[in-house]
């Protein structure tokens, strides 16, 4: 049984990962509602937010190598996905500056939150599979983007597991979470 000491210091000890996660949460919400706003900076807020937690936390080198990696890796596969006409954010014909802010948020939770999935790299894939087409929808809901071919979900889907798949299992990705400790 836990004694309330042990139970404390478990609290204590996932406070930087609990803390990552709400202000990823905060930055998913901000570049949703802004970009169907028509405020697609909002998010940017938030991307700050998670590199100031990245410094503080030691690891911003590391990540920031993720967040090349991530924004660059965000900003073709949605420009893919509009080309490929399964996602549509309004007539561009380019992945907006909200979307890329998601992945640079999404970036700044792989040595944190998203940590614990570096031993588990098929379990990240299988989330992934899962949740990515989840929240492409729930985009869709607030109004930020629009799924022209909701079949494209699975393609959407397949393409998120393989890239944790390929994430959480690469060197980049291989080291345990230090915000974590």
């Amino acid at each position: 049984m836990i004694n309330r000491q042990q139970l404390l210091a478990g609290i204590r000890d996932s406070g930087p990962m609990l803390t990552n996660a709400i202000l990823f949460q905060v930055t998913w919400f901000a570049c949703v509602i802004g970009g169907a706003a028509g405020a697609p900076l909002w998010g940017f807020a938030g991307v700050v937010a998670l590199i100031a937690f990245s410094w503080f936390a030691g690891l911003l080198q590391r990540d920031l190598r993720l967040l090349t990696v991530l924004g660059r890796t965000g900003f073709v596969v949605d420009t893919a996905w509009i080309s490929l006409g399964i996602l549509d954010y309004g007539e561009r014909a380019l992945a907006p500056s909200w979307i890329v802010a998601l992945w640079l948020g999404f970036a700044l939770t792989v040595n944190h939150s998203m940590g614990w999935l570096k031993q588990k790299p098929l379990l990240a894939a299988a989330l992934a599979a899962i949740f990515a087409p989840v929240t492409y929808l729930a985009g869709a809901r607030f109004g930020a983007v629009e799924i022209a071919d909701p079949l494209g979900l699975a393609l959407i889907s397949g393409a998120w597991a393989i890239m944790f798949l390929l994430l959480f299992s690469s060197a980049v990705g291989s080291q345990e979470s230090e915000s974590v400790r």
